[in-house]
């Protein structure tokens, strides 16, 4: 595929053309352009400046993008800095919003820039918290943001709570305020060095002078902070360690609060701030020698300094940095050492950061949800909870993960073997480490001796502190069963099935106190057909090969629309203090009544008394 000037040659004269003809100097990068790489370098005259009333020209290095005009070219002000909306280490000016549909393609880009450069300047300058923050087109700009190597290596952590820690007055001189301890546990097996699971470190790029890390993703994970001096610094664990897969090795390094960010003026933060630590007489980092795979760290390293952290709004935020060795693997030089600054991103693991994109979810917190039932529909529902925050999750399955079923069971190959309970866990466990699990593998109503004991324990326990019964089985006698407990118990009961083919399907509740009628009471509805059954395919039983039992067809896109539509509906059942929706029972079709595909098709019925439930008559 061409790219842009080379299909529309012209384009690119002229946008040389038009530039020059407005008094701006312009020289084409050469060497870039014999690799179809096209920037600009521009020098505006002072007097010349869109009425910017600057001292000095202007000087501008615009980097085109390979899709010419459908995507922006990025402008980079070599010769100016200003307090925002420009890169603090590129110098690249935010002259509009990211996402591309704030890409209004001009004329040429002399118009573009004559529109946004005062625009960007005027803005830029602006230093005022109060007058940012009463700014609607604005957004915070945290510098953290740009100082961080593109790796598959990344620390996952809860953001460290500052007590009575205010934010220096004066950044004029840098000085490093405090520093202490902070622990790190890493992946890999117990008693290897190695931290990160990466195969192989990539070719470094000519653009970009910092290392690629390719290969598995593997992360490090920071345990707790630590300050054994001041106590400024306080652990706020707001998960389990324990629970993340893998992480077995811990050391202790160092972390050092900053007022300022100057001293980062390159991507080499680390060997800046060695630097400094030796001028100031400050303890450094103990070095820990550490391999992963052709990645040698030596000293790591976490800063804590001033930022913005919300709309003009400052805060603590935080870096972390390894130094060490990278065999540079590009068949050229095989055996060549670089050294290597990394600057890690600091992933939160804060909960309230986790939450802050889902807000309708707050209603899980604090709720246990029971499940029975954790086939095809039932495991994603399990999955979708534990993503949108419910506290507590308690599993009953008695089934076992098989490979065949993967193509619609959520986890795979993996897991095969592992009942489905305990995958489900050690998913969970190891990815949503806010949740807590349990579970237990019975079958109810079984006389097998592998599941016939203590049967009214294990329902006991999935009853207990169990805020809603998720009834996900599809065995009627359990519906039957675990419908009436829930009843006698005041428990909001749902259940939700699929039919043949996956060709429709139900979604029902019981609220205690709000629902007239029962789970007994939709049987006789949809049996004389006053609530409408859904649609099924008549030849979509099958019994797969070495399997004792009858199951169905079904791909999975088609059945997690009842897996998302019980999810939102038991989202709906545990709000606090709102009523709850106007309808009790989903009738999902995905085919017509002549079995022809449609959109998938929704009717919704309050459950009312059936006059011949033999338990709504009590």
């Amino acid at each position: 595929m061409s790219v842009w000037f080379e299909n529309y040659p012209e384009k690119l004269e002229n946008e040389i053309k038009i530039l020059k003809a407005n008094g701006i100097d312009v020289q084409r990068n050469e060497e870039l352009f014999k690799e179809k790489i096209v920037q600009l370098k521009c020098r505006i005259p002072v007097q010349n400046t869109f009425g910017l009333e600057l001292e000095e020209d202007l000087e501008l290095q615009i980097n085109f993008p390979d899709n010419y005009p459908f995507f922006r070219p990025e402008v980079v002000a070599t010769n100016i800095r200003l307090p925002r909306h420009q890169n603090y280490l590129d110098g690249n000016l935010c002259l509009i919003h990211r996402p591309s549909q704030f890409w209004d393609i001009p004329e040429n880009i002399f118009e573009y820039l004559s529109e946004r450069l005062p625009l960007v300047f005027e803005k830029g300058n602006i230093v005022d918290d109060e007058k940012i923050k009463a700014d609607p087109n604005e957004q915070a700009e945290p510098l953290s943001e740009y100082f961080y190597t593109p790796t598959n290596i990344a620390i996952l952590s809860d953001r460290p709570t500052l007590f009575d820690v205010g934010l220096p007055q004066n950044d004029d001189n840098l000085e490093i305020l405090d520093h202490g301890f902070l622990k790190i546990g890493f992946q890999g097996e117990l008693g290897k060095t190695q931290i990160f699971e990466s195969r192989k470190i990539g070719e470094l790029s000519k653009y970009f002078p910092t290392p690629s890390v390719n290969g598995d993703i593997a992360k490090c994970f920071v345990l707790d902070w630590l300050d054994q001096e001041s106590k400024s610094l306080m652990p706020n664990p707001s998960f389990d360690i324990n629970k993340l897969r893998g992480v077995h090795n811990i050391f202790t390094t160092k972390w050092y609060r900053i007022n300022n960010i100057k001293l980062l003026e390159d991507r080499n933060l680390l060997s800046s701030l060695m630097e400094e630590l030796s001028v100031r007489n400050i303890q450094k980092p103990v070095k820990r020698t550490i391999n992963f795979y052709d990645l040698k760290g030596l000293n790591f390293v976490a800063i804590l300094f001033p930022e913005e952290t919300a709309i003009g709004q400052k805060g603590w935020g935080w870096m972390f940095l390894v130094n060490g060795e990278v065999k540079h693997i590009n068949g050229q030089r095989p055996n060549e050492k670089l050294n290597s600054n990394l600057n890690l991103p600091i992933i939160s693991l804060q909960k309230e950061d986790y939450m802050q994109r889902i807000p309708n979810s707050k209603t899980l917190h604090g709720k246990t949800i029971s499940i029975i039932g954790l086939g095809t529909i039932g495991a994603p529902s399990v999955i979708e909870f534990a993503k949108n925050g419910v506290s507590k999750l308690k599993l009953m399955d008695f089934d076992i993960v098989d490979v065949s079923s993967s193509s619609r069971w959520p986890l795979g190959i993996e897991y095969s073997g592992s009942s489905k309970t305990l995958a489900l866990k050690q998913f969970i466990d190891a990815n949503y480490p806010f949740v807590d699990v349990e579970i237990v593998n019975h079958k109810i109503g079984s006389t097998s001796q592998l599941f016939f004991n203590n049967e009214d324990e294990k329902i006991k326990w999935l009853l207990d502190d169990c805020s809603l019964l998720y009834d996900a089985s599809a065995e009627e006698g359990v519906n039957n069963l675990i419908s009436r407990l829930c009843k006698n118990r005041s428990i909001p009961y749902m259940s939700i099935e699929a039919r043949r083919g996956a060709w429709g399907g139900i979604v029902m509740r019981v609220v205690p106190s709000e629902t007239k009628g029962c789970w007994m009471c939709l049987q006789y509805h949809l049996n004389d057909g006053t609530i409408k059954p859904p649609n099924e395919d008549k030849n979509g039983g099958i019994q797969p090969q070495g399997c004792g039992d009858v199951t169905f067809t079904g791909s999975s896109f088609d059945l997690q629309n009842i897996s998302l539509a019980g999810v939102r509906m038991a989202v709906d059942v545990l709000k606090v203090g709102k009523q709850t929706g106007s309808w009790d029972v989903g009738i999902l079709n995905m085919v017509d009544d002549k079995g022809i595909e449609i959109p998938p098709s929704w009717e919704v019925h309050k459950l009312v008394k059936h006059p011949d439930c033999p338990y709504c008559k009590e």
